[in-house]
């Protein structure tokens, strides 16, 4: 089974996913997704993603390696994102932080019985607030990629894209961290 954690930028997808990954009942493992985007402070290989160069990127895709993939326009370049078929995740429970099309991917992949979607919402004002407190934690902060993704999300998390994947599990971040991972985590058992 995979649950699929999704959400716009700065939803509290991170910090929500740690927390599900740090209850050890739920018996959850990591799906391990791959960027070229470059490292944000903090973040270590094969934690966050797999950070590979975009040479590789091309390699593992022209070998028909690579699931699901998405591309990035940004003001410091193209940056992809994408899933090779390392893992199996029909032999165990996984999580992963996803877009809507990734998600889609993965049901055309795996089924829609075998994943789950999980999305996380909170307030434009509150995603703002979140993402421009991230941004300013940056050596050299780009208030212009906030900008466009926060414009972007509004497109990419429309009712009718979440439907298309068939959302139904819907958690708000607004309340804070620990209770909504409480409550994700109460879903995930459900479906055991």
């Amino acid at each position: 089974m995979l649950y699929c954690i999704i959400g716009k930028s700065a939803s509290g997808k991170d910090t929500i996913f740690t927390g599900l990954m740090g209850k050890e009942e739920l018996g959850l493992r990591r799906l391990i997704t791959c960027t070229t985007r470059p490292k944000r402070p903090g973040e270590k290989e094969g934690i966050e993603y797999s950070f590979v160069s975009e040479a590789s990127f091309r390699e593992m895709d022209a070998a028909g390696r690579i699931i699901e993939k998405r591309a990035y326009d940004t003001r410091l370049g193209m940056w992809y994102y994408f899933t090779t078929d390392e893992t199996d995740v029909l032999s165990g429970r996984y999580l992963v932080i996803a877009t809507v099309d990734s998600c889609a991917s993965y049901i055309s992949r795996w089924g829609k019985e075998n994943v789950l979607p999980i999305y996380l919402e909170a307030s434009d004002h509150t995603i703002l607030l979140r993402y421009i407190n991230r941004e300013a934690q940056r050596e050299e902060p780009r208030y212009d990629e906030v900008c466009r993704r926060f414009l972007a999300d509004r497109e990419d998390f429309s009712e009718e894209r979440l439907s298309s994947i068939g959302v139904t599990a819907r958690f708000s971040t607004e309340e804070g961290p620990d209770e909504c991972i409480e409550k994700v985590a109460g879903y995930i058992r459900a479906t055991f």
